[in-house]
């Protein structure tokens, strides 16, 4: 009595905008049994709004805050942001926003 179960969701199906039932079923050396509750959950997308400031130095050390929503979707992943492919150092993941570092642009050898 009183435990949980955790587990892993696999890849959002087609219907993902939609509540879903949670299913359980518990096998022992007797017969399966299966519980189950309705519109328990929703796969969501993490979703970006704006982008502050617009521009920074080439040698990076800028601070973005990025508004949005469910930044922090999953407490199982982290968040990673590249600004044109180049890492930017995360230090907050919030639902509404992040924060994260520019690191400096590597130019290519001419």
């Amino acid at each position: 009595l009183g435990q949980s179960v955790s587990c892993v969701t696999s890849p959002a199906p087609q219907k993902a905008n939609l509540p879903m039932s949670v299913t359980i079923s518990i096998s022992t050396s007797g017969p399966e049994r299966q519980a189950s509750l309705d519109n328990l959950y929703m796969y969501r997308q993490p979703a970006v709004t704006t982008v502050s400031p617009a521009f920074g130095p080439i040698g990076g050390g800028t601070v973005l805050t990025i508004t949005g929503s469910y930044l922090n979707i999953s407490s199982n992943t982290s968040l990673s942001v590249a600004i044109g492919g180049v890492p930017c150092t995360v230090s907050l993941k919030e639902a509404l926003q992040a924060i994260c570092t520019t690191n400096a642009v590597v130019s290519p050898a001419v």
